[in-house]
């Protein structure tokens, strides 16, 4: 009988799909402006551009759901002073993670004839494990 402890999984997966909330990185590729309140409204733009707007950066928005990655965008952009984002892309990203997972095996050691007797062992093995995530780039802008 082999038992796996599923702790390492348990957090990949959780990982993976975000519960812990989209990673978000940003670039400054426009002039800094002051920060907006937590609850200013920030536009979306996901299929169209507007005519006239100011550049601010780019935020890359890594996990989650849609819904969570964009008000993770939004979010980013209210720290930089933006009031609208304009969705650049979207793609799916792949990754892998190594763990190591604890087998513990118990062996039937009595011999014919005698009461039953077992020996345990454990042993620690690295287990890769491959995820996949999606990922969405918007341009923060100030209208």
């Amino acid at each position: 009988m082999t038992q796996t402890s599923h702790f390492g999984l348990a957090v990949l997966l959780c990982v993976a799909c975000g519960c812990g909330g989209p990673q978000t990185s940003f670039v400054l590729t426009g002039s800094a402006r002051t920060p907006l309140p937590l609850d200013a409204p920030v536009k979306v733009f996901l299929s169209e551009r507007p005519e006239k707007f100011a550049k601010i950066g780019v935020v890359e928005v890594r996990g989650g759901t849609l819904e969570q990655r964009v008000a993770a965008a939004q979010k980013v952009a209210r720290k930089h002073g933006g009031n609208a984002v304009v969705l650049l892309g979207s793609s799916t990203g792949v990754g892998t993670h190594m763990s190591h997972e604890t087998v513990t095996s118990t062996t039937d050691v009595s011999e014919p004839g005698e009461l039953s007797k077992t020996a345990t062992t454990k042993t620690s093995v690295p287990v890769s494990h491959t995820y996949s995530y999606e990922v969405d780039r918007y341009l923060v802008i100030h209208l």
